[in-house]
This record gives structure tokens, C-alpha cells and sequence, in this order.
């Protein structure tokens, strides 16, 4: 694991360079929820992107290794990470007459939120369920004072339990391992 401050933001500029191929001389990073390519400048600018923790901080991360795993850290949008917040994955009820689809203006397409769920992009859905069920693996038992145990379920609570797991499921064997999510396991290996 690494340090949170500069450490972290500067892992982020190469794990989700826009050019995967030439990660540390790429000017720019894609966003997990937008799908936009941003300069890489933008990093912590209130216009730019921040750094979103797929696992919320609020839901167990207190302190130690959890709080700065790059295997849950992305980069997102300032406005749809805050939108997003800390509602659980997942899709709208169908018959849900709140359902924003897009989530926000600055979501992918492809996107929707209600008051308790979020539905990211379905090209990452994939990504995001490995790095939460790598996160319940990891970080599942008891931190020693460090925060919460980490857990899924079909019936999340705003205390410990993250995510609808069936969702998660469901992501997993739809959304394949893409060659960027690749390249990131990879490195962050190497970190």
C-alpha cells in the first residue's frame, strides 16, 4: 500500500492514463464514471477530477492499507463522484419513477442513480465488481481498530455491508476483463 497524499494522485496518473500504452508520458486520465479523457492537470481542481473511492471511506475505510489501496481508487468527476456519494451498485427498480438515466450531466450514457442505487457505466461494471469483492476478500475481517468489517449482501446496510452482491455477480460474468483493467492489476502489483 501506499501514502494518500501525493503518492496516490500520482499512481492514479499512470494506472488510468488515457494512453495505456505510454502511461507516465500520457497528458491525461478517463474518468471511472464518465468515461472522460481530462488532463491529467485537473487532478484535485474543483472543475476536474477527484479521487473516488469505489468502496465509500464512509463504509469501514477508517485508516490503514483499505484507506489506500489502488485496486479501490479511481479517478471521477468532482460532480458525479459527489452525486454519487455513497449509494449502493446497483440499477433502478424498473418500476422506479426516480431513476435518472444519465446518473448526472457528466455521467456516461449509460449511467443511472436513484436515491439508493448507482449503475456505472456497463464497460467498468465489471472492473468495479472485482475491485469490490477484492475488497470484501481482503478486507472482510476484523482491522484490528481500523475501521469496519468489509461485507457484501443482497440487503446492504449503510453501516458495513456494500453493494447488492448479485449485482456484483451478475457484473462479473457479463463484463470481462478488459485489457486496461489488465494493465492497472499489473501494475499496481508493481507499486
Amino acid at each position: 500500500m501506499i501514502g494518500f497524499a501525493k503518492q496516490v494522485w500520482e499512481a492514479l496518473k499512470i494506472l488510468d492514463a488515457a494512453d495505456v500504452d505510454k502511461p507516465e508520458a500520457s497528458s491525461e486520465v478517463v474518468e471511472i464514471y464518465s468515461l472522460r479523457i481530462v488532463s491529467k492537470l485537473l487532478a484535485g481542481k474543483p472543475e476536474g477530477w477527484n479521487r473516488e473511492h469505489l468502496w465509500p471511506r464512509s463504509y469501514g475505510l477508517m485508516s490503514g492499507p483499505s484507506l489506500t489501496d489502488l485496486h479501490n481508487i479511481r479517478p471521477a468527476d468532482v460532480n458525479v463522484n459527489s452525486s454519487r456519494g455513497n449509494k449502493f451498485y446497483g440499477e433502478c427498480h424498473v418500476s422506479s419513477s426516480n431513476c435518472w438515466k444519465p446518473a448526472t450531466r457528466e455521467s456516461a450514457f449509460d449511467t443511472e442513480a436513484d436515491k439508493e442505487r448507482w449503475a456505472p457505466p456497463r464497460q467498468v461494471r465489471g472492473d468495479i465488481a472485482r475491485a469490490i469483492m477484492y475488497m470484501a476478500v481482503c478486507y472482510g475481517v476484523n482491522q484490528s481498530g481500523r475501521g469496519l468489517n468489509l461485507h457484501l449482501s443482497d440487503s446492504p446496510n449503510i453501516d458495513t455491508e456494500r453493494s447488492y452482491l448479485v449485482v456484483l455477480l451478475t457484473s462479473l460474468f457479463v463484463a470481462p476483463w478488459a485489457i486496461a483493467e489488465l494493465y492497472i492489476l499489473n501494475k499496481v502489483t508493481q507499486l
